[in-house]
C-alpha cells in the first residue's frame, strides 16, 4: 500500500491508500495495544502495511512533503503552536469522538474541530514524544523484526 499526502485529503493528514487510516493514529493504536491487537481490529491493514507505516513515520518522509498528522508535535511546530492550550485557542471548541467532552476554545476563529480519543489522550500526546519516536518503538516489537 502506499502512504498519500494530500492537503485536500483527511485534513492533510497521511494517510493509508484506499483507507482513511492516518498515520499517526496507526503508529499510536499499535504502541497503545501492541501491532497484533491493533491488526485484528483493523481489518483493511496487513503486517507489511504497518511496516510501511512505521518506516514512512520514523524516517520523517513527512518533512520532506510538508504533510505532517495531526496530533504530531512536528504538525504543532509547522502551524507554530507550542502547547495544548494554544492549540484549544485556535477553535471555537474542541469536540472528543470517544467521550462527550467538549472544551471550550478561544476567540482566534477555527469553528468546531472533532479530536480522536479523549481529553486526557490529547494531553498525553501533547506532554508525549514525537510521532517518529513513538514509530521507532513500536517497530522494536518482536513481531515486526
Amino acid at each position: 500500500m502506499t502512504i498519500i499526502s494530500d492537503p485536500d485529503l483527511l485534513n492533510a493528514n497521511p494517510f493509508v491508500e484506499g483507507t482513511q487510516l492516518v498515520v499517526y493514529d496507526i503508529v499510536v493504536g499499535c504502541d497503545e495495544v501492541g501491532v497484533q491487537v491493533f491488526l485484528q481490529d483493523c481489518p483493511d491493514l496487513d503486517l507489511e502495511t504497518v511496516r510501511e507505516v512505521l518506516d514512512y513515520c520514523q524516517s520523517r518522509r513527512c518533512d520532506a512533503q510538508g504533510a505532517w498528522c495531526t496530533g504530531c508535535s512536528r504538525r504543532m511546530e509547522k502551524d507554530g503552536v507550542t502547547s495544548a492550550a494554544a492549540f484549544i485557542r485556535q477553535y471555537e471548541a474542541v469536540q472528543f469522538m470517544d467521550s462527550d467532552d467538549v472544551i471550550r476554545g478561544g476567540t482566534e476563529g477555527g469553528g468546531v474541530i472533532m479530536l480522536p480519543g479523549t481529553p486526557e489522550q490529547m494531553d498525553l500526546y501533547w506532554r508525549g514524544e514525537n510521532g517518529w519516536q513513538v514509530a521507532l518503538r513500536v517497530a522494536q516489537q518482536d513481531c515486526l523484526k
